[in-house]
């Protein structure tokens, strides 16, 4: 049976022992880890963060354990989804992690600025989000967007083209302004992590870099609970742990009244679509494959909305 909670620090290296063996047949973890040195210092870094996310108040990280008896319900419960409000104690951490999930919790903060004159007749819709460097957005619906074509609305007196130029000088600050303030949300409302110095930067800088362009085109302003990892022991799949994990994570973002937001490797689309969630959009980046010949890798962006009450 298992039981889900938030684990004891000791427990810690049994989640980061979880992640890696739970990633070995992603493409990109060689890539980005590439040596057995890179590779420890991961665990060790992976070890922290959840410590870190134990830390928290209430903790963003539960475990599910195998254990052969219920713990006492005052510290643990038995696939039951816990309140942030309410959240129990870890035990003594007696049996063994089969499972867990971290998460955030996303409030985006904007700064934007109110345009310096009211809008003009022609419309100027929104420029396409500048994609990352090796990477490639990926749409919700099967049909891309095409670009957008500025409409122009013929001659104006001079002093109104005068305002016209103003105003779109304005906008183009404003829009400058916007993006690092984005930038900045990103690394105000959900930290960057300090990989380890082993580790290969350009892979990890460039799956960043597309996740964050696919979160914020997905989510915009909205505050949501973003689930980072859900991750199970090899010997415990097939077994309900995931689903009761996701059941808990989505009862926490209940009791926060926001949305859960993830991103999904292919293979993982059909558990998720099970549950409620949605595709929102995706990305893909370019990587290495055997030979000369380069591949893809894709993540889905997946949307579970709280139901209307």
């Amino acid at each position: 049976m298992f039981v889900i909670c938030p684990p004891s620090p000791s427990e810690a290296p049994s989640t980061a022992s979880i992640h890696i063996s739970s990633m070995s047949s992603n493409p990109l973890l060689p890539l980005q880890f590439p040596t057995p040195a890179s590779l420890a210092d991961l665990h060790s870094h992976l070890a922290s963060d959840a410590l870190d996310h134990l830390s928290s108040r209430p903790p963003r990280i539960l475990i599910a354990r195998a254990v052969g008896a219920v713990p006492n319900s005052a510290l643990c419960l038995k696939a039951k989804a816990l309140s942030p409000s309410n959240t129990p104690d870890s035990g003594n951490g007696s049996g063994t992690v089969a499972s867990f999930a971290k998460w955030d919790i996303v409030r985006p903060r904007r700064h934007r600025n109110p345009p310096a004159f009211p809008p003009l007749s022609s419309p100027h819709p929104p420029p396409l989000s500048k994609l990352a460097l090796g990477s490639q957005r990926l749409e919700p619906g099967r049909v891309s967007k095409g670009a957008w074509h500025e409409l122009n609305g013929g001659d104006a007196p001079l002093w109104r083209q005068h305002h016209h130029q103003e105003a779109e000088e304005a906008e183009a600050e404003t829009e400058e302004e916007d993006g690092q303030h984005e930038k900045r949300r990103e690394e105000e409302d959900e930290e960057e992590a300090e990989w380890p110095a082993s580790a290969n930067r350009e892979y990890l800088t460039a799956y960043s870099s597309a996740a964050s362009t696919a979160r914020r085109e997905a989510m915009g302003s909205r505050p949501f609970l973003h689930l980072t990892f859900i991750c199970t022991d090899l010997q415990f799949r097939g077994h309900g742990v995931g689903t009761s994990l996701m059941r808990a994570v989505t009862e926490v973002a209940k009791t926060e009244g926001l949305p859960v937001f993830l991103e999904s490797t292919i293979d993982a689309v059909p558990f998720y679509e099970k549950l409620g969630f949605v595709r929102v959009g995706g990305f893909r980046m370019s990587i290495p494959v055997d030979g000369p010949k380069e591949g893809f890798y894709e993540e889905v962006c997946m949307l579970l909305e709280q139901e209307s009450t």
